[in-house]
């Protein structure tokens, strides 16, 4: 099969059950998490000798791919809520490692900690992207040509979401703890 089919030359694209302009919010929902498992892949690459960091990071790739496979219109049989707690398991750990913040921090320090935090942002975008297009008329539209994801789990795709984007935050400065950099605090000018 070849990578270029060149149906999409006029401004539309497929997905499970049919075809829409890019324009359709869906798309950014699909791009805005292809662009953070592409962000955290760099991330991976850089967590050397950070086993336990490196993969939960794969494990988070994997789960933003089904989340997009969910938006694509694929069945969607993962447990959210399990990974939630993963999740939340996972920063409660690292947490006890770190000192209280007391001031803001600037993103940064460490390589893998700026990409960890720069996954943040992107992931913060994800998060309002997936809003915006529960809420858009382009779902209608795209319900009207049988795409018809499931209601509840746009929920549970929110708050895996949100919490994901705290635990790249708690990831990022536990990176930077490990390393032994210091974290830049935010000041005034």
């Amino acid at each position: 099969m070849k990578i270029y089919t060149k149906t999409g030359d006029k401004g539309e694209t497929g997905f499970i059950g049919g075809r829409a302009s890019k324009s359709n919010l869906l798309f950014d929902v699909l791009g805005t998490l292809d662009e953070l498992n592409s962000v955290l892949g760099i991330a991976v690459s850089k967590a050397n000798a950070i086993e336990e960091l490196k993969n939960m990071m794969l494990k988070i790739q994997s789960a933003i791919l089904t989340i997009g496979g969910f938006f694509a219109g694929s069945e969607f049989t993962y447990n959210l809520k399990n990974e939630v707690n993963v999740l939340e398991q996972s920063i409660d750990l690292m947490e006890k490692d770190l000192e209280p913040l007391k001031n803001f921090i600037l993103p940064g320090s460490s390589n893998l900690g700026a990409y960890l935090h720069y996954a943040r942002s992107i992931c913060r975008r994800a998060e309002r992207s997936i809003i915006i297009f529960e809420g858009s008329n382009d779902l209608n539209v795209l319900r009207k040509t049988g795409y018809n994801p499931q209601n509840i789990l746009f929920s549970e795709v929110k708050i895996y979401i949100n919490r994901l984007s705290d635990w790249l935050f708690v990831a990022a400065r536990w990176e930077n703890k490990k390393r032994g950099v210091k974290e830049t605090l935010w000041n005034v000018g």
